[in-house]
Formats: structure tokens, C-alpha cells, sequence
């Protein structure tokens, strides 16, 4: 079959090889057939583009940050009750798909979870509080170490499909980051991350606080999702900026 079939080493050049891997897992189901397209690559080449400006652009955010206390849930807002609701039950499931062998499943939960998510609706949600438009200087803190548990923890989610960035990117965390304080179940699961030489030490995520999975949070969150949806369906017909 030689020269019948696709050549890894050609992907690895034009594609890089967490793209292959990542491509591989999602591709890994049940079924006795592979359906592989060069498409595939390309998409996970474009995911891993969004790991790495996705992280620059928490890293610009937190350069300020002094993490020498929790997290403090009483400044939560309905979208970090949300990210945070959503981050636990991504690790739940992301576990569940590895344990029966599902690797499909396992990539693409860490995928939609962290770019259709934490970038595409969190991080922008936030960026007015980031920016000082909007809140109290407590809330914008907050919300940099929520920034902060969410990236290291889905770093270490996607770590076995794609090691090579997000090594990179935990160095990176670990180097911003020497020390950390604060008692939450959060804080403490980034500090024990942290304290690893590298993400390959790193403890694989468990669920960290079992009380934020909040189906009636993500219920009030899709609702507002479904009437900013037909809003900018409404803007997009009547061709407005």
C-alpha cells in the first residue's frame, strides 16, 4: 500500500504533530472504518492556533495578578458560574470517554468545551471587566484567577492528544505563576499542578468542586446564548454593523 495512503511525516510538515494526534483521537471510534480527511488536519491545525493565542491572551491579562488569596465566590457572575459549572462537567466527562477507551469522544469534548466555550463566549464576556469598563477592581481579580484555573486545568485536559503546545503553554503557566495562595478547591488544584516539574507530572483533572455543576446556571446561560444568537441573526438580515 505504500504511496497508497497518507504519510504521517508529510502531515507532521505541513500540519504539526499535535494537529496529527489530535486528528488521530478524534478520529479513534468504535467502528471498523476511518473515515480521514486532510480537512481534519487543517481544523486541528486551526484548534491549536486557538490553544496558543487563546492562552497569550489570558497571559496578557493576568500579568497584574497577585494570586495570594481563593477565588471568592460571593463576586461569582452568572458566567463564571457558568465556565466554572461547564469546566467541571468537562473533566467528568472527558475522564468517562477515556476510561471505556473513547478517545473521539474525549478530544472533541476538550475541544468544543475550551474553543466553542471558554473562548468564544467567556473569555469575551469578561473582556469588559478585564478592560475596567465594567465592575469593581475585586470582580476583574476574580475573574483573572478564574481565567487562570480554567487554562491550566484545560491545558492538562488536552495534554495527552496534544503535547507539544500545551507543554509550552504549562512552562509558560508554571513560570508566571511560582506561588500561589488560597484554600478553594480551585486554588489548590492549581497549586498542586504547578508544583509538577512539567504537564506530563501533572495530575491528569478530576472533578474539582462538585457543588458548581449547575444545570439550572447552564439553563439560564443558554437562554441568554439563544437570544444573542437571534439577535445577531437580526443584525446579519438587516445587513447592520
Amino acid at each position: 500500500s505504500k504511496g497508497n495512503v497518507i504519510d504521517p511525516l508529510e502531515i507532521i510538515e505541513e500540519f504539526g504533530t499535535d494537529a496529527l494526534r489530535m486528528t488521530m483521537c478524534s478520529s479513534g471510534t468504535q467502528s471498523r472504518e476511518i473515515d480521514l480527511d486532510r480537512r481534519k488536519f487543517e481544523d486541528f491545525k486551526n484548534f491549536a492556533n486557538k490553544v496558543w493565542n487563546g492562552a497569550r491572551f489570558v497571559f496578557m491579562q493576568v500579568e497584574d495578578l497577585n494570586y495570594d488569596d481563593a477565588i471568592d465566590k460571593a463576586l461569582l457572575t452568572l458566567e463564571d458560574k457558568w465556565i466554572l459549572s461547564l469546566l467541571n462537567q468537562t473533566i467528568q466527562k472527558v475522564d468517562d470517554s477515556l476510561s471505556r477507551y473513547e478517545f473521539d469522544k474525549a478530544a472533541m469534548t476538550a475541544y468544543d468545551f475550551f474553543w466553542k466555550e471558554f473562548c468564544a463566549y467567556y473569555v469575551e464576556i469578561v473582556k469588559p471587566t478585564l478592560f475596567g469598563k465594567r465592575g469593581i477592581p475585586e470582580e476583574r481579580k476574580n475573574k483573572q484567577k478564574i481565567l487562570t484555573v480554567v487554562l491550566c486545568a484545560s491545558i492538562r485536559l488536552i495534554h495527552p492528544m496534544a503535547p507539544f503546545i500545551t507543554e509550552e503553554l504549562f512552562a509558560n503557566l508554571k513560570a508566571r505563576f511560582g506561588e500561589v495562595k488560597g484554600t478553594d478547591p480551585y486554588t489548590l488544584d492549581l497549586r498542586k499542578s504547578l508544583d509538577c516539574i512539567s504537564c506530563a507530572f501533572a495530575p491528569y483533572p478530576q472533578i474539582i468542586d462538585p457543588s458548581d455543576i449547575q444545570p439550572a446556571v447552564e439553563k439560564s446561560f443558554s437562554d441568554l446564548d439563544r437570544v444573542v444568537y437571534t439577535l445577531r441573526n437580526i443584525r446579519g438580515e438587516m445587513k447592520l454593523p
